[in-house]
């Protein structure tokens, strides 16, 4: 078997996509998404073996800020091998070679966040320190909320930022606010200075997920939002399963990671 790992170039596109499709079945709204707005061949390691485009990952560059310091990193996305490719070490090789380039970039850290937590003990052999989930279930009740525009995103951004303040969390622009808010379902509740609360969320069947709430009232507005959108449970997620490395030396500081494109 012989082996290549390099950046992509633009004819590899097709391929990239056919990947997605393959790993992530079923997403193919997302994938449009994706493929059209955010991924980018400069930052796409890939495989080939026996001169056959076999796997890849997304290195999305990504900023952790606490305060006034920031980190620079790279969020591991789309991870994925053929099926006629894999058990043969190709997605280990992708990371560790993801993990040169990035040192390369002054990067501190990767960071990924799994569709699966079976997949976190994998990542764990690579190097990434694994967290599991934060979650709860709420039952939906009534309560006053409204469905958020993209004229909110100042606010959204104001309550992030304070209820993240004591840790380091993304950066997040307008662009990228504007970009989650066409990807999911946002809602919020507003007291007579403003938005006090926020979510971003999906139904799944009677689901009602929620990616992140933040604010005074947080869960009541979770509650409300189930209710709202006829779901029968609400389950509503503080964090992810995900995992850090980090490439330099390792630090010990509290992290939010959530809501990347994830």
């Amino acid at each position: 078997m012989t082996e290549r790992i390099r950046l992509a170039e633009d004819k590899d596109i097709g391929f990239l996509k056919k990947l997605y499709a393959v790993c992530f079945p079923g997403e193919d709204a997302f994938s449009d998404f994706f493929f059209g707005e955010v991924a980018k061949v400069e930052n796409v390691l890939m495989s080939e073996t026996d001169g056959a485009p076999s796997g890849a990952v997304h290195m999305l560059p990504v900023k952790l800020r606490r305060g006034p310091e920031i980190i620079k990193g790279t969020y591991i996305f789309a991870a994925g091998v053929l099926p006629e490719f894999r058990s043969r070490g190709i997605m280990k090789r992708l990371l560790l070679r993801s993990f040169e380039l990035g040192l390369g970039r002054g990067e501190e850290f990767s960071a990924l966040i799994t569709q699966e937590r079976s997949l976190l003990s994998y990542y764990s052999r690579v190097g990434y320190t694994p967290e599991e989930a934060v979650s709860t279930v709420i039952r939906p009740e009534p309560f006053g909320v409204s469905r958020l525009l993209p004229e909110h995103i100042p606010e959204i951004a104001a309550i992030y930022e304070k209820s993240t303040a004591d840790r380091f969390g993304i950066v997040r622009d307008a662009e990228l606010w504007e970009k989650l808010m066409r990807n999911y379902t946002v809602y919020g509740s507003f007291c007579r200075d403003g938005l006090s609360s926020y979510l971003f969320g999906e139904k799944n069947g009677d689901v009602f997920t929620v990616k992140e709430y933040f604010g005074k009232d947080a869960s009541a507005l979770c509650a409300g939002a189930a209710c709202a959108e006829g779901a029968q449970s609400c389950l509503a997620f503080k964090s992810p399963d995900h995992c850090i490395k980090w490439l330099g030396k390792a630090r010990t500081d509290e992290i939010y990671f959530n809501l990347y494109y994830n």
